[in-house]
């Protein structure tokens, strides 16, 4: 049974949780995963090299 929320502060990720929550949070874990990783490459750009020395 799916469940709507009223209210102004409506989330449509409580819609999504409540409709299918194992795709729900294996997206969410997807996507934590790529902006993790998307950081550490960042950082690792923008770091200056010590092996030049």
């Amino acid at each position: 049974m799916a469940m709507t929320i009223d209210g102004d502060h409506h989330d449509r990720r409580i819609e999504a949780i409540l409709t299918d929550p194992k795709g729900y949070f294996e997206r969410a874990r997807r996507r934590a995963e790529a902006k993790v990783r998307r950081e550490m490459e960042q950082e690792r750009d923008s770091k200056p090299s010590s092996r030049s020395a």
